[in-house]
């Protein structure tokens, strides 16, 4: 059992400018370079209007996040293919937040049989499923606060981590009835 303060880290140390003049230990391996942005993430050439403005938006959010994520361990080079969805959603959320902010979220419509019928607008719909897309991507890629806490308990208590994993329940000793709070209070009477 180790004793006494966890050590920082090496890039605390270097951050706090090794105020204990030891030696620091070996330098950061080297991160996995992603900027690489995958083809069919851009759409310069074909597609309309509409499509060339969501495709240089998740370019813009490809290249402002994936840096980011690979600091932080959870970007790797198989995760491609899912993060440039997850960019993809983002920009098409962004465009239906755009057209809803712009249209409004309602719309007139009439018919031979009703006068005047007020609906929501499509991309109120649109923006919805997209959501709903992003969240699940978020999620199993570590994206939101929740899933990275996660994540990274994960990985804190996995076997060679440095933690111990617990016995499984047959090999640890059972509390006797009386220690319990139900024998707590099987015996105040």
């Amino acid at each position: 059992m180790a004793r006494g303060r966890r050590a920082d880290p090496a890039e605390v140390k270097r951050l706090k400018g090794n105020p204990g003049n030891r030696p620091i230990g070996a330098a950061p391996a080297q991160q996995e370079d992603l900027s690489d942005i995958p083809a069919w993430l851009t759409t310069d050439d074909v597609g309309t209007d509409a499509a060339r403005r969501i495709s240089a938006l998740a370019v813009q959010i490809w290249r402002r996040l994936h840096g980011e994520l690979v600091k932080l361990k959870l970007l790797k080079s198989t995760d491609e293919n899912a993060f440039g969805r997850y960019c993809r959603y983002m920009a098409e959320w962004i465009e239906h937040t755009r057209t809803i902010d712009r249209d409004g979220h309602w719309y007139t419509t009439s018919s031979e049989h009703v006068g005047e019928l007020r609906r929501p607008h499509p991309a109120v719909r649109f923006r919805k499923d997209v959501e709903q897309a992003l969240k699940d991507l978020g999620e199993s890629m570590g994206l939101t606060p929740a899933a990275r806490q996660r994540i990274f308990q994960q990985l804190a208590t996995a076997p060679g981590a440095g933690a111990t994993p617990k016995a499984p329940a047959e090999d640890r000793p059972l509390l006797p009835p009386s220690a319990g709070p139900v024998g707590f209070l099987s015996r105040l009477n």
